[in-house]
């Protein structure tokens, strides 16, 4: 069977449905067929979710940044290329793919619309937060930093003996929320990507694998990178055990990192110069039956610096 992967992408130019062609290229060489939803327009947006419930998996792509009124912040720098239609949609598509048991990955803002959905916030600039500039657009396709990953989840599955990556956002995870669990740090802390903590096939990640596999000249991909897309395909071909079998060993070790038993982990042991530490996001998400409800209550935490791009 080859999984049919809905692969969402954004509106840029305006004018335009446009997709990076290496993530179809990714989806292609790891066994799918990858199908290009582009955000519906007004009044369309149930029809665009019938057509990703006639697929197998959901990829969520990169682009520009998350609307911060999403997570319950005030806009406080410059953002890049913000899509309301693309924000409705994708946050839309999160919760009726996890009521559906729908395998989801989503690369660099699909991390961050991943965090969002489940109850998380953001960075809205990087290096306004004080970490330093992940944005290396010039050589994104190359790795530019190295990762610390948590043994046995499914970021190492992706990642396999490979411990650098490339980097081009200037957005990031502050906080994974109740429902997602942070698997993997860049060398100065930001979280590079996360999991499901209620054992949702789900995987985010920070870096580009398709880029790091699949560059203009295809004698200089690492085809190991494609590891992040094999998962996706085992999991969309219904193969759950398989694909989460790397977290078997683990469970108690991720449940630890869930539940704050080692909360310096959790916030990628926090930063000297940000709130990567243990503020709590400002809303509690509550996903059932596709619908989006969220729960108010107190932020004892200091508000993240804000701007953005996924």
């Amino acid at each position: 069977m080859t999984p049919l992967i809905a692969v969402l992408t954004g509106h840029h130019p305006a004018d335009r449905a446009s997709v990076h062609r290496t993530y179809l290229d990714a989806v292609w060489l790891a066994g799918g067929q990858p199908v290009v939803l582009s955000p519906p327009p007004p009044g369309a947006l149930d029809s665009a979710l019938d057509v990703l419930e006639r697929c197998d998996a959901v990829l969520i792509t990169g682009g520009g940044d998350v609307e911060p009124e999403r997570y319950g912040e005030a806009e406080r720098a410059t953002l890049m290329n913000v899509d309301e239609g693309r924000d409705t949609f994708e946050l839309a598509a999160v919760d009726r793919s996890i009521a559906s048991d729908r395998p989801l990955l989503g690369i660099c803002r699909g991390l961050q619309v991943l965090a969002v959905a489940l109850g998380g916030r953001l960075h809205q600039d990087v290096p306004t937060a004080g970490y330093a500039s992940h944005w290396h657009e010039d050589r994104a396709y190359s790795p530019v930093h190295g990762v610390r990953v948590l043994p046995g989840s499914l970021a190492e599955r992706a990642l396999g003996d490979r411990r650098t990556v490339n980097s081009i956002h200037h957005q990031a995870v502050a906080d994974t929320g109740p429902h997602l669990i942070p698997t993997a740090w860049s060398d100065d802390g930001v979280i590079e990507a996360a999991e499901s903590a209620d054992g949702h096939a789900l995987l985010g990640v920070q870096w580009h694998p398709e880029r790091l596999a699949c560059p203009p000249e295809a004698a200089d991909g690492d085809p190991a990178h494609l590891g992040a897309f094999h998962w996706l395909m085992q999991a969309a071909r219904g193969e759950r055990a398989l694909a989460a079998a790397s977290l078997q060993g683990h469970h108690a070790a991720l449940g630890e990192v869930v539940h704050g038993g080692r909360s310096a982990d959790r916030h990628a042991n926090g930063h000297a110069n940000g709130d990567g530490n243990g503020s709590r996001v400002a809303a509690a998400v509550r996903v059932t039956a596709g619908v989006r409800v969220t729960e108010p209550h107190d932020h004892p935490g200091t508000a993240a610096p804000v701007s953005g791009r996924g």
